[in-house]
């Protein structure tokens, strides 16, 4: 039986600075669950599970011995933040993989505040292939329940750090691509590989010290007749990296 202590403790990281204390977050769910234990076991804390699912997952669990835990129906009650409790719940310690090549398409996140936009971003990013998910400290926390569950698994995969946007400029050796509103039309656009690809803020775009420093701006034209003011930060990333990574005319 899961002990009081260890369901405060599991309780407590679904508050922030908890998980910054501790230096661990948290993911729930059967999918999510299964893309951690596959593609970053390493990170895994603890597993916290049913009866019922530890029985039926049992070849991905063989090698966690004690860090495996078998708890009550109810016990996952306590320590969920989900309305309708998934039947597995793991501590994991947080992590930052840096990508080691800058040869394709690389983006960064200005002031993302929309933790299922972060969450959608980094899927779309895994979708697409990009190097690397580069976040400005001002972002939503990358650990966050949310980003993770929206992230689809794909935070486990994709390189993934939180640097300012100085220190990333600085150092990368491509292009500066910024998405704005006067942009050129971005179906028309030759992107050169390596290219950094800025995304802005979901209300405000991308900063007006950071436009100082692009290269190139670019959009998504909207039709002639549209009374949309703007498109969602995800929706538009989407559309972007789609229209980058597969224009014949960029470079590979």
């Amino acid at each position: 039986m899961i002990s009081k202590n260890t369901i405060k403790y599991v309780r407590s990281l679904h508050q922030k600075k908890f998980r910054q204390k501790f230096n661990v977050f948290i993911t729930e769910g059967h999918k999510i669950a299964l893309e951690l234990l596959n593609f970053k076991p390493e990170i895994v804390e603890h597993i916290y599970a049913t009866e019922a699912w530890i029985q039926t997952n049992q070849k991905h669990l063989f090698t966690f011995g004690e860090q495996c835990e078998l708890i009550t129906e109810k016990d996952m009650e306590r320590i969920t933040a989900l309305k309708n409790p998934s039947p597995v719940l793991i501590v994991a310690k947080q992590f930052e993989k840096k990508a080691a090549v800058q040869t394709g398409f690389s983006l960064y996140l200005d002031n993302i505040k929309n933790p299922g936009n972060m969450g959608t971003i980094i899927r779309i990013a895994d979708w697409f292939g990009m190097d690397q998910v580069i976040c400005a400290p001002e972002c939503v926390e990358i650990f966050s329940p949310k980003v993770i569950q929206s992230s689809m698994g794909s935070v486990f995969r994709i390189a993934l750090k939180t640097q300012s946007f100085d220190n990333v400029v600085n150092a990368y050796k491509g292009k500066v691509y910024g998405t704005v509103l006067e942009g050129t039309n971005v179906f028309k656009t030759k992107i050169e590989k390596p290219a950094l690809i800025v995304v802005g803020n979901e209300s405000k775009g991308i900063d007006k010290l950071i436009q100082q420093q692009l290269d190139f701006k670019i959009s998504i034209p909207a039709a002639s007749d549209s009374q949309a003011e703007s498109l969602n930060a995800a929706i538009a990333t989407g559309i972007i990296c789609a229209a980058i990574n597969n224009a014949p005319n960029n470079t590979t």
